[in-house]
């Protein structure tokens, strides 16, 4: 049996949608800045070594409450926020409605 991947939502050519090149390089570089590794990142926004992995490499693209997370922990310039938030998916994973988002 195969395992199932996960490859988030598709535009209409089959095409995956995720952060531009732009957004993931600013992500890095800010991390990078504080000197934190890939987990010490993680922790410090609350999410998993994967997710963040993933979503630097663009094999997914964040939710609006990961991108707030992602914004304040590595203190993002506010282009770089706007650019983040302005990709972040609405209403998927802990921004879905009626999931608990603290």
């Amino acid at each position: 049996m195969t395992p199932c991947r996960k490859v988030g939502p598709l535009t209409p050519h089959g095409q995956r949608i995720v952060h531009s090149e732009p957004v993931r390089k600013s992500l890095a570089t800010a991390r990078r800045r504080l000197g934190w590794s890939f987990p010490r990142a993680a922790r410090e926004i609350g999410i998993s070594l994967g997710h963040l992995e993933g979503i630097e490499a663009g094999r997914w693209r964040c939710s609006t409450v990961v991108a707030r997370r992602l914004v304040a922990t590595l203190k993002l310039s506010m282009d770089d926020a706007a650019a983040l938030l302005d990709e972040a998916a609405v209403d998927a994973g802990r921004s879905r409605p009626g999931r608990w988002t603290s």
